[in-house]
């Protein structure tokens, strides 16, 4: 597997080094040489998909590790760590995503100025919960401890708050206050949302909100599929991809080791 790894960054570095020398290069070519423009073109599209294939496949083999946790306190303890710092377990466009300070502080004042009683009880239901700038948008999102089961009206009550708060926060600095979502994510489904009818209905009218109730399971079922689906995609890949994908999977089922 070292040398699987070597390789390919052996690999990825040589054709980066080639694509740089031909970008260079680019800047001299006429109209007259469109033929050698596209081929530089399809080149840098190979680099880059070959380092995107990578990418999926670790995504993929971390949510392959969160479906071998068995018991729903396992799944809160590993998502509290890690979900609010990699939101492409949520969505596979949201790369990236960041937090900023003054947002942050804003919302977790809102969480400590509540009364004592208030303050017991959310906690009692919440795991933890933060702000993330990505993709365009502001999202806030909220895991509940995995052993309450919240209603449909409280969870849209309580992440509403926080979204107005952070539109409160855009407007006081004159900035757009649009594009912002709010994620519940539950370890038990909403009390009702048994029933699919229920479910459906109550997700649906959570839409126009931009407010969106995942359970644990569901969140890493829809990572899973995801990132699987793009794997099994790339079967008509380009060279250097089916290079890599080659070396990646002799390494992974032990052979070559000659």
């Amino acid at each position: 597997k070292d040398k699987a790894t070597l390789y390919v960054n052996g690999i990825l570095a040589f054709e980066e080094m080639r694509m740089e020398n031909t970008l260079d290069r680019l800047g001299n070519l006429g109209p007259e040489q469109l033929e050698a423009m596209l081929r530089i073109f399809e080149d840098a599209d190979g680099i880059e998909a070959g380092h995107y294939y990578r990418i999926v496949n670790a995504r993929l083999k971390v949510v392959k590790t969160l479906r071998k946790l068995t018991t729903q306190d396992e799944k809160e303890k590993v998502l509290q760590k890690y979900v609010f710092d990699r939101l492409w377990l949520l969505d596979p466009a949201w790369e990236r995503a960041t937090a900023e300070a003054e947002m942050e502080t804003a919302i977790q004042a809102v969480v400590k100025t509540k009364s004592d009683k208030d303050r017991k009880s959310v906690r009692d239901m919440r795991a933890d919960i933060r702000y993330r700038r990505v993709s365009g948008a502001h999202v806030v999102v909220e895991l509940k401890k995995a052993s309450r089961k919240i209603s449909k009206s409280d969870l849209e009550g309580q992440i509403s708050k926080y979204m107005q708060l952070v539109e409160d926060q855009l407007s006081h600095h004159n900035a757009p206050a649009e594009n912002i979502e709010g994620i519940c994510i539950v370890g038990k489904l909403p009390h009702g949302w048994e029933r699919p009818d229920v479910k459906r209905r109550e997700s649906q009218s959570l839409v126009p909100l931009g407010i969106k109730i995942l359970t644990y399971d569901e969140l890493i079922r829809n990572a899973y599929s995801a990132y699987a689906k793009f794997i099994e995609a790339q079967v008509e890949v380009g060279e250097l991809r089916a290079l890599i994908r080659e070396i990646s999977e002799i390494s992974e089922s032990g052979k070559g080791s000659s």
